[in-house]
């Protein structure tokens, strides 16, 4: 029996040898197909004529990146039911405006900028963010976090 598996394991390794043979001699075309289609594509560039579509097309039409009116509504939105850290805010607000139809460009962006106004701030005691109801009224802020720092206690 050990010479029928000696013999199987030879057939099998002089498979892989042929197919890898092969398979180097197809790379080999493919990067010289390449480099036609590359001077090809140049040339026509050159003469101010598009060329053919290219191979790696996308396969639908893009989403809308989020504008920060979006995301400051994900946001409000996220902080009426609780206050959050900023990992699991960014979660939520991501899961939202994905749910919504639009993409994740942009995102991190539009987050720090809606996340850096008057109305959004960090609770002392635990880093979580709050929504202020007043933007305006700056001496809530304090009441605010002292009252989060006293019910944590």
């Amino acid at each position: 029996m050990p010479e029928r598996i000696d013999t199987v394991i030879a057939s099998l390794q002089d498979e892989e040898k042929t197919l890898l043979s092969r398979k180097t001699d197809l790379d080999q075309q493919a990067s010289e197909l390449e480099a036609a289609l590359k001077r090809i594509r140049g040339a026509l560039s050159a003469l101010g004529v598009a060329s053919a579509t290219r191979t790696k097309s996308k396969k639908g039409p893009s989403k809308p990146s989020p504008d920060k009116h979006l995301v400051r509504d994900a946001v409000t939105a996220s902080l009426q039911e609780q206050a959050l850290h900023l990992e699991p805010l960014r979660v939520e607000v991501e899961r939202q405006v994905v749910e919504r139809g639009y993409s994740r460009m942009g995102l991190s962006l539009r987050l720090k900028e809606v996340l850096g106004e008057d109305r959004f701030t960090r609770a002392s005691h635990d880093d979580q963010l709050i929504m202020l109801q007043d933007p305006a009224a700056k001496s809530t802020t304090s009441e605010l976090q002292e009252n989060a720092a006293e019910s944590s206690s």
